[in-house]
């Protein structure tokens, strides 16, 4: 069953790239006032935006070490493919909006009714976050702010859901990847709060900057990104999406 997301997608007669309206607040998280949503909302209640960041697909993964660049552009796309259909069919997610230097090749995305936010100061992956944390705002600052990294293949609707329940109950909160040192998720219940720290060590800077690390039972779908043929080969093991499938069936042959 499609989520609200997809619902508002599918009203929509093309596809949408974002830009900073000229009469909108400055897009910069910080702002506390009554603008931000009302405490006693249920959790369940919140509306999310999530934030899908994304390098261009032919430059992105170059650890993955394919037989082909092309697969490997191919791969790239159809996990953010199968990310962006979760969130899209995800009940508590409203806007799904894919965060790019480009919107070069991210048409399959749009069509699937993602829409692009190109940050055109180029700030990095955490900075073009809060700019289009600010454009959300801008629109409709009751929005939670979610972001969710683009390769975590193997994420369920159900993952996503308990994981913004929770989320929206703990205020600002965080889910750390597989590894344990590095982060795939980030929510903010009100979007001022949403100050994202990706990166090298991002688990413990995000523990250090007041998030609360989720720790969710059968959940591992969420935290496995993929960075090299090994995480690959995992999230092929525990349950790719379609789309990655479909590309795996390409590649053949076993993942080491």
């Amino acid at each position: 069953m499609p989520g609200p997301a997809a619902e508002r997608a599918g009203s929509r007669s093309r596809p949408s790239i974002w830009c900073a309206a000229a009469d909108a607040p400055d897009p910069t998280p910080g702002r506390m006032g009554p603008e931000m949503i009302a405490e006693s909302l249920q959790p369940q209640d919140v509306r999310w935006a999530m934030l899908l960041p994304l390098k261009p697909p032919g430059a992105a993964k170059s650890r993955l070490t394919l037989a082909s660049g092309h697969l490997r552009t191919e791969l790239v796309l159809a996990m953010a493919a199968d990310v962006a259909a979760v969130a899209l069919a995800c009940p508590r997610v409203a806007l799904v909006l894919v965060v790019a230097d480009s919107a070069e090749g991210l048409e399959p995305l749009q069509r699937m009714g993602a829409t692009v936010v190109v940050d055109p100061a180029g700030q990095g992956l955490n900075g073009s976050l809060r700019y289009a944390a600010g454009l959300v705002a801008a629109r409709d600052h009751s929005y939670g702010i979610a972001s969710l990294v683009a390769d975590v293949a193997a994420v369920t609707v159900d993952q996503l859901t308990r994981a913004l329940d929770a989320a929206a109950a703990a205020g600002t909160a965080f889910v750390p990847d597989a590894a344990g040192r590095g982060t795939t998720f980030v929510a903010a219940r009100q979007w001022g709060s949403f100050l994202p720290e990706y990166g090298l060590h991002s688990r413990r800077l995000h523990v250090e900057a007041g998030f609360t690390e989720l720790v969710l039972s059968d959940a591992e779908g969420l935290r496995l990104d993929v960075d090299t043929i090994t995480d690959l080969a995992a999230v092929s093991a525990i349950g790719a999406g379609p789309r990655t499938r479909a590309v795996l069936d390409q590649i053949g042959g076993p993942l080491q």
